[in-house]
């Protein structure tokens, strides 16, 4: 992963499957209905599989007791993310508050995976995913408590209900983890880890085509939306991956490995999650407005993402 057509040819591979999976959603050959028992298939199946055989199988406290360093670390990047996002006019803000989220909640998994996938060795995707599943742990509470605040209406007073911010995904890593941090895990049959890892396999091909479907099915008006897009783009792909690279400079364990170099740098100069087209159409009355500026978004990454891995590895590498 040393050299720009690398790189390139990475992003183009994910940009390629996204893009015919959208067109044929678009064309109606592959309809939007069938794209959400898809998703939830991902969602409650493929992923917390692949969550499971890899925590499972590979996850060993002994040996890394730094472990609990990643999910810290998710947290800490959010934190600082949000005070990014909070910074800008307040009447835009407070009008517009779908732009919040989409300027700090990155799509952690579904894009990081296959681009972990496309750049790396079969030995070093596992424990890549491995990093991404203890991450994702303590970010997915956060995806969906500060995706649903902001998108919904401040006139709904429902109530905090912890299944709002319950995934299944999440429920995989923190099952995953206490079987390990409890030793149960040492009396679980191989046969159940491999199982797991086969069903897991899935995954990231499926999710590929999930995420371009779900970009395919949503409704866009750039011409109406083009400045929520460049607000959320500069913080989101530029503003925060260059803090990214600054904490580096102060932190080394953030680059104490090509791997954790390069899972870095993809969480930081990932788009908006997609998950917030479905917070906001949930939540609120426009959902184009995150629509567009996800697409935009995402079209803008198939650049800025290869340059940022660039800039760090020649900075770290």
């Amino acid at each position: 992963m040393n050299n720009l057509t690398t790189v390139l040819l990475a992003v183009a591979k994910i940009a390629l499957v996204v893009s015919i999976s959208g067109f044929l959603v678009r064309k109606r050959v592959v309809s939007r209905e069938v794209i959400k028992p898809i998703s939830a298939l991902v969602v409650t199946f493929f992923l917390p599989a692949l969550i499971f055989s890899n925590i499972l199988g590979k996850l060993d406290i002994q040996t890394s007791p730094n472990w609990w360093y990643l999910p810290f670390t998710a947290i800490v990047m959010t934190a600082i993310a949000l005070l990014i996002a909070l910074i800008g006019p307040s009447k835009v803000l407070k009008e517009r508050r779908e732009i919040i989220p989409a300027s700090f909640l990155q799509n952690a998994a579904f894009l990081i995976l296959p681009l972990g996938q496309a750049l790396l060795s079969r030995d070093d995707f596992d424990i890549f995913t491995l990093s991404v599943f203890l991450f994702i742990a303590a970010y997915n509470p956060c995806l969906w408590l500060f995706g649903k605040h902001f998108m919904r209406k401040r006139s709904n007073n429902e109530p905090f209900l912890w299944k709002n911010i319950l995934s299944t995904p999440l429920i995989a890593s923190l099952a995953s983890l206490t079987l390990v941090l409890t030793g149960i895990r040492d009396i679980i049959p191989n046969l159940f880890i491999e199982t797991a890892g086969f069903i897991g396999a899935g995954t990231v091909p499926v999710a590929t085509f999930v995420l371009g479907a779900t970009l395919g099915g949503l409704n866009i008006d750039f011409q109406k939306y083009w400045k929520d897009t460049l607000f959320v783009a500069s913080k989101k792909l530029f503003v925060i991956p260059a803090l990214m690279i600054t904490a580096m400079h102060f932190i080394p364990w953030l680059h104490s490995s090509p791997l954790l170099l390069l899972f870095f740098i993809l969480q930081a100069a990932s788009p908006p999650a997609t998950t917030l087209a479905i917070q906001s159409q949930t939540y609120n009355d426009n959902s184009e407005r995150i629509a567009s500026i996800l697409f935009g978004t995402y079209l803008l990454c198939i650049i800025t993402i290869p340059a940022w891995i660039l800039v760090a590895q020649s900075l770290f590498g």
